[in-house]
């Protein structure tokens, strides 16, 4: 007897709205990103494309509509199947990178050694394993940062929100995000990003939140 294949991942977001500092930031926004595609939200800041990020990973109530991540019909808790990489890097300075790596494998993702090393490795972290994370350069906070995207299987957590992730990074570690980023699209993990750097992904849609805004404005 053969056990049915799983069904694809996606996110559904439904008439979202979000209202901070008694400012609208948007409404109306609803759109879907399906296993193995990218969604790039853009627009100039003050739009709430970090708002929206944050709604999506369950760190925000939006005023209105709904969000949903899996299979059509499944009720699946946001903040467990998504991680997110905020523009700010949380890193503790006195912590090692491979300190700080292992701590939240152990509190978020589980897992073994061999995939802590592996995250390690996809970054380039490994000669800078032991470092405390004090020493390091924003770039290599940044990598850091982006090192526990891997910690996770793309069926515990298939989406990945990603907020300005490139900010520091040079060709070399940008190189290295995209081939993270298309292995994840791959194993059927889905990734939306908000940036003002083009992102050179395949196949990567695109989200324009102040056109989405400017639009819902005119008479």
């Amino acid at each position: 007897m053969h056990a049915d294949p799983p069904t694809p991942c996606q996110l559904i977001t439904v008439d979202l709205s979000c209202r901070r500092n008694e400012r609208t930031l948007f409404a109306g926004l609803s759109f879907r990103v399906g296993a193995g595609e990218a969604l790039a939200l853009t627009g100039p800041n003050g739009v709430g494309k970090t708002s929206l990020l944050r709604i999506l990973a369950g760190l925000l109530r939006p005023e209105s509509g709904t969000v949903a991540i899996g299979p059509p019909d499944a009720d699946l808790d946001l903040g467990h199947r998504s991680v997110l990489v905020s523009s700010r890097d949380p890193l503790k300075g006195a912590l090692s990178v491979r300190e700080l790596l292992t701590g939240w494998q152990a509190i978020v993702f589980g897992g073994g050694e061999e995939i802590l090393d592996a995250a390690l490795q996809a970054f380039d972290l490994m000669p800078l394993a032991n470092v405390p994370c004090a020493y390091l350069s924003s770039g290599q906070r940044r990598r850091v940062s982006l090192a526990r995207l891997l910690l996770a299987s793309p069926q515990r957590c298939p989406v990945w929100l990603l907020d300005e992730p490139t900010n520091a990074l040079d060709s070399g570690a940008r190189k290295k995000l995209a081939a993270a980023v298309a292995l994840h699209r791959a194993r059927g993990g889905l990734v939306i990003a908000a940036t003002h750097d083009p992102l050179d992904w395949p196949d990567l849609a695109t989200l324009d939140l102040g056109a989405h805004n400017a639009a819902r404005a005119r008479p």
